[in-house]
């Protein structure tokens, strides 16, 4: 249902999931989400479309720096800065999850943000038609002309 509070979810955990670095398995769990959040499930699918293909490097790029920067404010070193270090197997696969880490805390944080500006649209273009519709409604009532009284004769058994 378009309740307000189902499609507010809607759009929160659907830009979450969106831009977090999850291209093939966002349908299934944005499907399985839409149940759990107790969200409109046709919104938290179509916000999937946002990362297509051509959509993934501008969502990605800032995405891995915002969440490369978050990570470096709590004391471990940039992955930019590591990546001319490669020595081993090992440490490639920790710069590859620290990689992973940094996109998929930069793609959460993008999309809280994203929910909320689009909730907040969202709350205020609902409120404005809800008050159209009323001023609508209104206006159809008043137009109205009023029926005349008429009587029924009573029968006569």
């Amino acid at each position: 249902s378009f309740k307000e509070a189902e499609v507010v979810r809607a759009l929160y955990a659907g830009c979450i999931i969106s831009f977090m670095p999850l291209l093939g398995v966002q349908w299934t769990l944005a499907f399985f989400t839409a149940f759990v959040v107790r969200g409109n499930l046709p919104i938290l699918l179509a916000l999937q479309l946002i990362s297509s293909p051509l959509t993934v490097p501008f969502i990605y790029y800032p995405a891995y720096h915002i969440g490369d920067f978050i990570i470096s404010v709590f004391g471990t070193e940039s992955a930019i800065r590591e990546v001319g270090t490669i020595t081993t197997e090992t440490n490639f696969i920790n710069k590859g999850v620290r990689v992973y880490a940094a996109l998929s805390l930069g793609g959460a944080i993008i999309g809280y943000f994203a929910g909320l500006v689009s909730s907040v649209v969202y709350r205020i273009s609902a409120k404005r038609a809800s008050q159209t519709f009323h001023r609508i409604r209104e206006l159809q009532r008043r137009s109205r002309k009023p029926e005349p009284d008429i009587e029924v004769p009573a029968r006569e058994a």
